[in-house]
């Protein structure tokens, strides 16, 4: 028979276990006990100590009928009870299910109310939202509550209840007692990112569509705004300078000052249009100033073309137009009464390699100013003498043709027809690589069957890209085209793989002319006269490489050109006939190197067969043996030069005397410091008694053997190495 029974209470829901009035207090004792539970008996190894349980603080102490029938036992007999009992709970018996309050309830304490009233009391109070705050004096948490373990009631939920529904408890954690643990793996937190980018995009966290303020328009796309943010974040791109706004930007500091320089910088963008930093403004101007009036062509125009009063009126509008623009921004912008000495051309006083790219720019500005004046004296106005027939003045269209003059008997006053050549236009670019006006007579040329130039049967050359064209051949394109195509022209002839062949290249270096012989097999040569009448029919059919190549770059073309192209000159699609003195298979040359020791120790065959550069092979020749001018030497050079078929007819006396110049450039023949006029002309009697040229007497032939002698003297001593000196080192 059940020793226990259910009885309702006040509240809903909520029944009072009532065990039966019949029970030993022994019995009730060890059904009690089952509501401890110790944690050390989750261990290998059980403690033998109790953990005594703290008292009820919500409940009055407990004192009454039931509590003086309970047996009060020592604490060795409760352990031994409750490890007997089967009932008792322990680490192999099912998970508990704690209730909220199980945690936080301890004992209760003896009381003047009898124990079941206590029980009703706290199951009303727990069946309700909120517990009520009983108050609990400082005695009855001291008291002894050894006769009660622990306050749980949790065994209940495992009984057959009537209740009509289990309570539903919040997941509780685990808390440490007495020192012992269960560990857990806990899981990785991730934690976000302290900052990110912001390119525009959409943010899913609320806190930052909160804050965020969105001032772009709603019309334009994720994508555009993106672009937007990285212009802002990128720098500016840089701003290419032209020559009006360089001379805008001296006109305002030559002319006028200002406090601060940002009005200048607005000013500036005023006028132009654009939207420039003061720190590119000023760095422009730092920059024209160093290189002064050799090293900038706008610099020369503003500040020494003009002076400082200006009478002529040249830069009177533009200074208008400052005076306009300061009065429209408000800017207290003040004219200069006096010139200010800006000390231009620090450039070429600084470092090594600054005073490099002064020099380059002082050449480039040459050359600008002289292709200006070749450009301004055919434009000049051409004087016809053009009368007036009955009256009426006759103006001629064409001023350079034949000119057919219809005149009157009467004297008529003279009148002037307008220019036939006009300046440029703005299509035009007026800075162009000027027509070489000192030509050398002297040109080579070597070529092999692999060449992209061909050697025609009738004796000419002709570039690739013309061999199937009709005659005559298209005139050549001036390097300022309206469509700009002769400067890609030229950049694709000049570089490495020599692309888009519109040009037959020539050298003047016969030196580098044998070293790309090396290269080829069964090579020809052929000695070519540039300054025949058939390559000078047109401005620009021949030009210089040395320059172009400067010309090239400042457009951003051939930047990669360590070649400067001293002794290159290149003729437009064609090198005709008459140009040609003499053509000859190469080896014939190496075979008279191999003739005669004399011949062997002049050409140094062994220094070209090693593959080297130009100024590497000279190097090479001068190590190998030192070859002084001689009688014998001069003797081989004229064989030499008959070879080369300079004893010819339509070879003159220029074309001998260049030639041996070249040839001691090339061979590196020196002479004696001490040879006085007497053995001089002695050698130069042999040359020319060698030479036996069917046009030229002797004494011509000697003078210009002489007067190459001169020149070619001079170039190895310009075109030779410089030894450098060690430095000595400090002793520290």
């Amino acid at each position: 028979m059940s020793d226990h029974a259910w009885q309702k209470t006040e509240a809903s829901g909520v029944m009072l276990f009532m065990p039966l009035a019949g029970a030993e207090g022994h019995t009730t004792q060890q059904q009690l006990s089952r509501l401890s539970v110790c944690e050390d008996e989750t261990q290998d190894t059980p403690n033998t100590e109790c953990v005594r349980d703290e008292p009820l603080p919500s409940l009055p102490p407990l004192q009454g009928q039931l509590y003086s029938q309970f047996n009060i036992e020592s604490e060795d007999e409760h352990l031994s009870d409750r490890s007997e009992s089967s009932a008792t709970l322990s680490i192999h018996s099912s998970d508990l299910v704690f209730s909220p309050d199980s945690s936080t309830l301890s004992t209760p304490s003896s009381s003047m109310n009898p124990f079941f009233e206590q029980l009703k009391m706290f199951a009303n109070s727990s069946s309700g939202d909120e517990t009520p705050n009983l108050s609990t004096s400082k005695s009855s948490l001291e008291t002894d509550t050894d006769d009660y373990d622990s306050d749980r009631t949790d065994f209940l939920l495992t009984q057959k209840s009537p209740c009509p529904r289990r309570v539903q408890l919040p997941h509780q954690h685990r808390t440490a007692t007495r020192g012992h643990f269960r560990s857990s793996k806990q899981a990785k937190v991730k934690n976000s990112v302290v900052r990110r980018l912001d390119f525009g995009r959409v943010s899913n966290n609320k806190i930052f569509k909160a804050t965020k303020q969105h001032t772009q328009s709603s019309s334009k796309s994720a994508s555009k705004t993106s672009l937007e943010k990285l212009r802002e974040i990128e720098g500016k791109p840089r701003h290419p300078w032209c020559p009006d706004d360089k001379r805008l930007l001296l006109i305002i500091h030559r002319w006028f000052w200002a406090t601060d320089y940002a009005e200048v910088t607005a000013l500036f963008n005023h006028i132009t249009g654009l939207d420039l930093d003061k720190r590119k403004l000023d760095a422009e101007f730092r920059d024209i100033k160093s290189y002064g009036s050799r090293g900038s062509h706008e610099w020369g125009q503003v500040f020494d073309e003009v002076s400082f009063e200006d009478p002529s009126g040249t830069y009177t509008e533009i200074r208008g137009k400052v005076d306009a623009a300061a009065k429209a921004l408000q800017i207290d912008f003040q004219r200069r009464e006096e010139e200010e000495d800006f000390n231009p051309g620090s450039a070429a006083k600084t470092s090594t390699k600054s005073r490099k790219r002064y020099k380059q720019r002082v050449r480039l500005v040459a050359q600008q100013k002289k292709a200006e004046a070749t450009i301004g004296s055919s434009a000049e106005k051409i004087s016809v003498r053009v009368p007036k027939l009955g009256g009426v003045p006759l103006v001629m269209q064409d001023c350079s043709g034949d000119i057919d003059i219809l005149s009157d008997v009467e004297d008529e006053p003279i009148i002037y027809c307008e220019p036939v050549f006009k300046k440029p236009t703005a299509a035009f670019e007026p800075h162009i690589p000027p027509v070489p006006t000192k030509l050398p007579h002297l040109a080579f040329r070597v070529w092999d069957s692999s060449s992209r130039t061909k050697f025609t049967n009738e004796g000419s050359f002709i570039a690739e890209s013309f061999m199937d064209a009709p005659s005559p051949l298209p005139a050549p394109i001036p390097p300022n085209d309206v469509y700009g195509l002769w400067k890609y022209f030229a950049a694709r002839h000049l570089s490495k793989k020599g692309a888009l062949p519109l040009f037959v290249s020539t050298a003047v270096s016969l030196l580098q002319v044998l070293r790309y012989a090396t290269d080829m097999k069964r090579p020809m040569c052929a000695i070519i006269d540039l300054r025949a009448p058939c390559l000078q029919e047109f401005e620009y059919q021949m030009l210089h490489a040395y320059d172009v190549f400067p010309w090239l770059q400042t457009r951003g073309l051939t930047r990669w050109a360590r070649y400067k192209g001293n002794g290159e000159y290149f003729v437009w699609a064609k090198v005709p006939k008459n140009a040609i003195l003499h053509v000859f298979e190469l080896q014939e040359l190496w075979e008279l190197a191999a003739s005669s020791p004399t011949y062997t120790t002049l050409l140094c065959p062994d220094a070209f067969n090693l593959k080297l550069k130009t100024a590497a092979l000279a190097s090479a020749i001068r190590r190998k043996r030192q070859c002084f001018l001689d009688i014998s030497i001069a003797g081989a050079m004229a064989r030499i030069g008959v070879l080369f078929g300079m004893n010819k007819l339509n070879v003159t006396d220029q074309h001998v005397s260049e030639f041996v110049a070249q040839l001691l450039c090339a061979l590196q023949i020196e002479r004696h410091s001490a040879s006085d006029i007497h053995s001089l002309s002695s050698i130069a009697a042999s040359f020319a008694f060698a030479l036996r040229h069917k046009k030229h007497s002797h004494q011509k032939i000697m003078s210009a053997f002489l007067d190459g002698v001169v020149q070619g003297t001079e170039a190895t001593a310009r075109f030779r190495p410089k030894s450098v000196k060690r430095r000595r080192s400090r002793i520290v």
